[in-house]
């Protein structure tokens, strides 16, 4: 059963990786981090382990070990990605944990299998280390390594929170508190060892469950933790993302009529994105356009600015003008200067900007059905 579960949540990282090299065409940050998370999930089941030992006793913990080493170096990766907006410096950047990465795994390899032959099982080093000193060079090595690359992940996260917003800070809010914690894990295990080659008394003791004494929460309950805690939070922005785009989805919907309506008025206000546009522009841009030409038509129609205010009585004035332009249409007016995105500092009154006119769209459509006047069909 525990094997059937491993394999599970490790053919869900391997899809997860399988779906971003299809949807990017290249290997990102997630791809490394979710193929070496799978890697270390199917090679730590039992039912693999047993396999695994019957080519080297416990060569199962030194595979598993080496893939949660690359696990580590691709969330390094990947926050970076999502704190550093330097392209040239993420680029140096893999290049130089690339390397410590590489020394950590060849040090890895040559204790383990310069120990000899170990005891079959499930790859416990417990009461090994003071008969099998490379085993303590081995134990030293995984644990710096990972003490390395989560220390990086906490100073990162912890660095850009107060920059941060939304869903991006709770995720580096969370990677911060899970990097404390594997640090005290990490802490932990070398205690335990360095105890093991003084005093004697076995380290990795065996545990009933996670948090059923001190010793087994830091050394089981607390790792879990700390995965479960760096996992969500590199999850939570690209729900944040998702979000985003549902809510951008359904305040584009929510804008067409009024946008239609304007259009049909003032044809002049539709932006032409001409042959070298993109067939689809990202839907952020579609929306930040279609709120430009609605603010442009509603100039247009009305240039007194009588459009403003309470939603339902700008809807109003709308209409009026509307109608008046319909009746006595106005000379085209220059086109007003507009950005082709909103940038970092205009977010939040563009996001105002959004709240309103869709309140004054949902006016608009409401006046527009009560009077019975059909809908525009563009």
């Amino acid at each position: 059963m525990i094997s059937l579960l491993f394999y599970l949540v490790a053919a869900i990282c391997f899809t997860a990786a399988l779906w971003h090299v299809v949807r990017r065409k290249h290997v990102t940050p997630v791809v490394v981090t979710s193929a070496a998370l799978g890697a270390a999930l199917f090679l730590l089941a039992p039912a693999s382990q047993v396999v695994e030992s019957q080519l080297w006793p416990s060569l199962g913990r030194l595979a598993s070990n080496v893939a949660t080493m690359i696990a580590a170096y691709g969330v390094c990766l990947l926050v970076d990605a999502l704190t550093t907006s330097n392209v040239d410096r993420r680029a140096h950047r893999v290049r130089t944990r690339a390397f410590p990465l590489g020394v950590a795994v060849l040090v890895l390899v040559a204790s383990f299998f310069a120990a000899g032959p170990l005891r079959e099982g499930l790859g416990l080093f417990g009461g090994l280390y003071r008969s099998h000193p490379t085993l303590v060079l081995y134990a030293l090595t995984y644990s710096l390594y990972l003490g390395y690359a989560v220390f990086d992940v906490g100073r990162l996260a912890a660095r850009a929170v107060l920059p941060a917003r939304g869903f991006l800070r709770v995720g580096l809010v969370l990677m911060t508190f899970g990097s404390v914690l594997a640090l005290a894990y990490l802490a932990y295990k070398v205690f335990e060892v360095g105890r093991e080659v003084l005093t004697g008394r076995p380290a990795e003791a065996f545990c009933s469950g996670p948090f059923s004494t001190i010793p087994c929460t830091l050394a089981v309950g607390t790792p879990a933790l700390s995965v479960l805690m760096i996992i969500v939070g590199f999850s939570v922005p690209a729900v944040g993302a998702a979000l985003a785009w549902w809510h951008d989805r359904r305040a584009y919907r929510r804008l067409r009529p009024l946008w239609a309506a304007l259009v049909e008025a003032r044809p002049e206000i539709a932006f032409d994105p001409g042959e070298k546009a993109p067939a689809q522009p990202p839907l952020r841009f579609q929306l930040y356009r279609q709120v430009i030409e609605i603010r442009d038509g509603i100039l247009a129609v009305a240039p007194d600015g009588e459009v403003a205010g309470d939603p339902g009585g700008a809807a109003e004035q709308l209409h009026i003008a509307l109608r008046r332009t319909r009746r006595n249409p106005l000379p085209a007016p220059e086109p007003a200067p507009s950005r082709s995105r909103p940038d970092d500092t205009g977010q939040v009154d563009f996001d105002t900007e959004i709240t309103w006119l869709t309140q004054l769209a949902r006016a608009f459509v409401r006046q527009q059905d009560a009077s019975g006047r059909p809908p525009s069909t563009r």
